[in-house]
């Protein structure tokens, strides 16, 4: 697999930025509270011989774009934080390998506890 987004612990589960995270943070149980049914991502995980094309997730992605499909993004600088996902590049805001920072998290990194 790949990294599709790390950044500091609570930024990635306050507001995560790709669609993936985004899903998984959405099926983590909330303490104290009953639910009938967790939420889940649609879709099933793709073979490990049969891996897509473009982003690994667009398949299950519930905003996956043509570019999805076609071409892997590589990460993209978020502040302190990293995500590799197309709906967070922005073209027109600087050239090829410039990186455009979106917010200020905290000093804590994700797996850096």
């Amino acid at each position: 697999g790949r990294l599709v987004e790390v950044g500091p612990v609570a930024d990635v589960i306050k507001n995560p930025l790709h669609p993936y995270t985004v899903g998984l943070m959405g099926s983590i149980p909330a303490v104290g509270h009953k639910v009938e049914r967790l939420v889940q991502i649609d879709g099933a995980m793709p073979r490990l011989t049969e891996i897509p094309s473009g982003c690994a997730f667009h398949p299950r992605c519930p905003e996956a774009v043509e570019r999805c499909r076609v071409e892997r993004p590589d990460p993209e600088d978020k502040g302190d934080s990293q995500v590799a996902c197309w709906l967070h590049w922005h073209e027109g805001d600087h050239d090829e390998g410039d990186h455009v920072p979106a917010h200020e998290p905290p000093p804590q990194e994700a797996g850096h506890d």
